[in-house]
Protein backbone atom coordinates (compact mmCIF):
# COMPACT_ATOMS: atom_id res chain seq x y z
CA UNK A 1 0.00 0.00 0.00
CA UNK A 2 3.10 2.38 0.14
CA UNK A 3 3.14 2.82 -3.39
CA UNK A 4 6.41 1.26 -3.97
CA UNK A 5 5.43 -1.60 -6.29
CA UNK A 6 3.60 0.86 -8.84
CA UNK A 7 6.91 3.04 -8.13
CA UNK A 8 9.19 0.43 -9.55
CA UNK A 9 6.60 -0.41 -12.56
CA UNK A 10 6.54 3.09 -13.46
CA UNK A 11 10.23 3.85 -13.42
CA UNK A 12 10.82 0.38 -15.33
CA UNK A 13 8.51 0.91 -17.93
CA UNK A 14 7.72 4.54 -18.02
CA UNK A 15 10.58 7.17 -16.81
CA UNK A 16 13.21 5.49 -17.44
CA UNK A 17 14.50 4.81 -13.62
CA UNK A 18 14.45 8.16 -12.99
CA UNK A 19 11.67 9.41 -10.42
CA UNK A 20 9.78 12.30 -12.29
CA UNK A 21 10.49 15.66 -10.62
CA UNK A 22 7.14 15.95 -9.16
CA UNK A 23 6.52 17.36 -5.84
CA UNK A 24 4.49 14.88 -3.47
CA UNK A 25 5.50 11.80 -6.17
CA UNK A 26 5.84 9.78 -3.45
CA UNK A 27 2.72 10.46 -1.55
CA UNK A 28 0.63 10.29 -4.93
CA UNK A 29 1.82 6.54 -5.14
CA UNK A 30 0.63 5.88 -2.23
CA UNK A 31 -2.81 7.42 -3.22
CA UNK A 32 -2.98 5.76 -6.27
CA UNK A 33 -2.21 2.34 -4.49
CA UNK A 34 -4.71 3.06 -2.28
CA UNK A 35 -7.62 4.28 -4.93
CA UNK A 36 -6.49 1.16 -6.68
CA UNK A 37 -7.48 -1.02 -4.25
CA UNK A 38 -10.48 0.52 -3.49
CA UNK A 39 -11.77 0.40 -6.82
CA UNK A 40 -11.11 -3.08 -7.21
CA UNK A 41 -13.11 -3.81 -3.82
CA UNK A 42 -15.59 -1.29 -5.37
CA UNK A 43 -15.81 -3.47 -8.79
CA UNK A 44 -15.68 -6.93 -7.44
CA UNK A 45 -18.80 -5.73 -4.94
CA UNK A 46 -20.30 -3.45 -6.41
CA UNK A 47 -20.72 -4.75 -10.41
CA UNK A 48 -23.35 -7.30 -8.55
CA UNK A 49 -25.83 -4.32 -8.32
CA UNK A 50 -27.84 -2.35 -10.90
CA UNK A 51 -27.46 0.75 -9.87
CA UNK A 52 -23.64 0.86 -8.83
CA UNK A 53 -22.60 -0.70 -12.75
CA UNK A 54 -23.87 2.56 -14.46
CA UNK A 55 -20.47 4.25 -12.41
CA UNK A 56 -18.53 1.26 -11.59
CA UNK A 57 -18.45 0.05 -15.54
CA UNK A 58 -17.17 3.34 -16.91
CA UNK A 59 -14.53 3.65 -13.61
CA UNK A 60 -13.32 0.37 -15.05
CA UNK A 61 -13.10 0.96 -18.40
CA UNK A 62 -10.94 3.78 -17.45
CA UNK A 63 -8.66 2.64 -14.83
CA UNK A 64 -7.72 -0.46 -17.09
CA UNK A 65 -6.83 1.72 -20.53
CA UNK A 66 -4.79 3.44 -18.05
CA UNK A 67 -2.91 0.25 -16.38
CA UNK A 68 -2.84 -0.97 -20.59
CA UNK A 69 -1.13 2.93 -21.22
CA UNK A 70 1.29 2.76 -18.75
CA UNK A 71 2.33 -0.90 -18.19
CA UNK A 72 2.67 -3.98 -20.45
CA UNK A 73 -0.22 -6.06 -19.36
CA UNK A 74 -0.95 -7.62 -23.13
CA UNK A 75 -4.27 -9.10 -23.45
CA UNK A 76 -5.66 -8.18 -19.68
CA UNK A 77 -6.86 -4.96 -19.81
CA UNK A 78 -8.85 -5.53 -22.88
CA UNK A 79 -10.44 -8.59 -21.82
CA UNK A 80 -11.47 -6.93 -17.85
CA UNK A 81 -13.21 -3.96 -20.26
CA UNK A 82 -14.55 -7.20 -22.39
CA UNK A 83 -15.83 -9.25 -19.07
CA UNK A 84 -17.66 -6.22 -17.87
CA UNK A 85 -20.28 -7.17 -20.75
CA UNK A 86 -21.11 -10.13 -18.54
CA UNK A 87 -23.11 -7.76 -16.02
CA UNK A 88 -25.14 -6.09 -18.35
CA UNK A 89 -28.71 -7.78 -19.43
CA UNK A 90 -27.83 -9.03 -23.33
CA UNK A 91 -31.15 -7.50 -24.60
CA UNK A 92 -30.22 -4.10 -23.44
CA UNK A 93 -26.37 -4.97 -25.35
CA UNK A 94 -27.88 -5.76 -28.06
CA UNK A 95 -30.15 -2.94 -28.20
CA UNK A 96 -27.61 -0.53 -27.49
CA UNK A 97 -25.60 -2.11 -30.38
CA UNK A 98 -28.20 -1.74 -33.07
CA UNK A 99 -29.11 1.75 -31.89
CA UNK A 100 -25.03 2.32 -32.93
CA UNK A 101 -25.00 0.61 -35.94
CA UNK A 102 -28.60 2.45 -37.01
CA UNK A 103 -29.85 -0.12 -37.37
CA UNK A 104 -34.22 0.25 -36.37
CA UNK A 105 -36.36 -2.73 -34.25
Amino acid sequence: MSGAKLESQLLFFVFDSDPPAVPGWRALLALSAIGTVALEYALAIGLWFRGARRWLIPAGVVFHVAIYIALPVSVFSALSCLLYLAYLDPDEVHTAIDRMSGVSA
